[in-house]
């Protein structure tokens, strides 16, 4: 069982691409409901940082009006969900479709 990273932690571990690409969501992050999906097992973007990101935009985007789901699966490489269950990945694409605002 890993520790958990605080945000400092986290954005420490970044480097400057990765930096410039969380501010830019930070200050123009479309105004338009999220589905998040990421797996615990991603090797290129690590899990508690996508977490850390869902988290700071989950309270904002529902305050002005907007859905946020967050579907964290277990396995599943990076942007790999899709083709380890079809069928599911799907499923929550139209879950999150039909529940827009």
């Amino acid at each position: 069982h890993t520790r958990a990273r605080t945000h400092t932690q986290v954005m420490g571990m970044m480097d400057v691409r990765q930096t410039a690409a969380w501010n830019a969501w930070r200050t123009n992050c479309p105004r338009a409901s999220h589905l998040f999906l990421f797996s615990e097992q991603d090797k290129m973007v690590p899990p508690e940082e996508i977490q850390m990101f869902v988290d700071e935009h989950k309270t904002r985007l529902r305050s002005l009006g907007h859905e946020c789901q967050v579907n964290k699966w277990e396995t599943g490489q990076h942007c790999g969900m899709q083709r380890k269950n079809k069928t599911r990945y799907a499923s929550e694409i139209l879950s999150f479709l039909q529940n827009c605002r």
